[in-house]
């Protein structure tokens, strides 16, 4: 993948902020339409949960701490594989409006998505995977001074989601290989001390719907409003997963085509 290809960006970060929301409004039915989707089927998924636990695992009936454990993993496994499809159909979108002074036809981005959609999925496991693993250790270290390395924690998060865009737009690694690979090259493109600064500010924009989410389910708990996670964490979640990931795919163009203008040594 060239990821300069027929693409042209303004170079003000504010001008990356408006090709990223216009790129998103050119498709907007299209992609609050799944937006609307994902939440319905995680709302059916969350009622029938509890059930699907216990035919999965009949031998967890008596012990309601495992078959929550196993309702928990069927919900998160079920919104990190929408978000992944999600994530690709925006990315995609995005990346084939502004290759194009057309639109490309819905069915195109559609098709294209859906045959990239395991990559993603698995994909999405695996950085969110990471991510509970290094947030697991900063926030249960005994050392308070680990907590001062959370931004930088949040900044190498920002840099690792990107690799969603790489995944959904490159067509020259091999698939089999590309959910790992795809991390080590969204690293290294977003890393580079001359992209620091916008990465900070895409990755400080990420954490927005978690802190609000999280403020959300203390509230709920506190008012024993049923459902309290599902309200707290799906909406939010499914307004805010496209926008993010068109501003993720322009920043990563930018970011990589800074790269390209950096001299070599």
């Amino acid at each position: 993948m060239n990821e300069r290809d027929d693409i042209r960006l303004p170079e003000g970060t504010g001008g990356l902020f408006e090709v990223a929301f216009v790129s998103y409004g050119r498709r907007l039915p299209l992609y609050l339409g799944f937006a609307a989707l994902a939440f319905i089927v995680q709302g059916m998924l969350m009622l029938a949960a509890p059930k699907l636990a216990l035919a999965m695992h009949g031998l967890f009936a008596s012990d309601p701490t495992k078959t929550e454990g196993i309702r928990e993993g069927l919900v998160q496994g079920a919104n990190f594989v929408i978000d992944a499809f999600i994530c690709g159909l925006v990315t995609i979108g995005v990346v084939a409006d502004l290759r194009t002074r057309t639109p490309a036809d819905d069915r195109a981005v559609l098709g294209d998505t859906l045959a990239r959609w395991w990559i993603l999925a698995l994909l999405v496991v695996v950085v969110n995977l990471l991510f509970s693993s290094m947030l697991q250790d900063v926030l249960t270290s005994d050392d308070p001074t680990m907590l001062l390395l959370l931004p930088v924690f949040l900044v190498f998060l920002g840099a690792l989601s990107l690799a969603t865009v790489v995944a959904a737009v490159d067509r020259t690694t091999n698939e089999a290989l590309l959910p790992i690979l795809s991390i080590g090259r969204s690293l290294q493109v977003a890393l580079p001390f001359p992209n620091l600064g916008r990465l900070a500010i895409y990755s400080a924009l990420l954490a927005v719907p978690t802190i609000v989410s999280l403020l959300a389910a203390h509230e709920f708990q506190i008012r024993h409003v049923p459902f309290a996670e599902f309200w707290a964490w799906v909406p939010i979640d499914a307004l805010t997963v496209g926008p993010l990931q068109a501003l993720a795919t322009i920043f990563y163009l930018d970011f990589a085509r800074r790269l390209a203008a950096r001299p070599v040594p």
